[in-house]
């Protein structure tokens, strides 16, 4: 997995980033990946996939590169940003109804990978990956 300097990245290419290493995680984890950053007028979901053969995943990738450091990852995830998520899977699984049905999709989980800043540590790497599991009702 490549590195960047995190520092002077722009804020899409720090995006961009951590999104490639959740997408690798999650893929080691046994995930297999449906879409990537899937957008619709009023919402988006970052990484959407299959658990375990019959649950589809909407994945949403954040880090403590946030636009107001003092909050928490998981105090940032506004309700807002939640309704624009849930609007984008619901789009998700309308456009895409005959292929869930044909796969066997018999249920539905809202995951969250947050990226850290760990403060102290002194080399690479400097975050640390943490995964909630179901943080939004379907």
């Amino acid at each position: 997995m490549e590195t960047l300097d995190l520092i002077s990245a722009s804020r899409s290419e720090r995006g961009a980033y951590f999104e490639r290493v959740a997408d690798h995680y999650l893929r080691h984890l046994g995930y297999k990946l449906w879409r990537r950053n899937f957008r619709v007028r009023g919402g988006e979901c970052d990484w959407i996939g299959v658990h375990k053969m019959h649950t589809l995943v909407f994945v949403e990738v954040r880090s403590s590169f946030a636009t107001r450091p003092w909050l928490s990852l998981e105090e940032g995830f506004s309700s807002v940003k939640v309704k624009r998520w849930k609007f984008a899977a619901s789009m998700f699984l309308s456009r895409y109804e005959q292929a869930l049905k044909m796969s066997q999709i018999n249920g539905v989980r809202f995951d969250l990978i947050l990226f850290k800043k760990n403060a102290r540590a002194k080399t690479w790497p400097v975050f640390s990956l943490e995964h909630l599991t179901g943080v939004a009702e379907a």
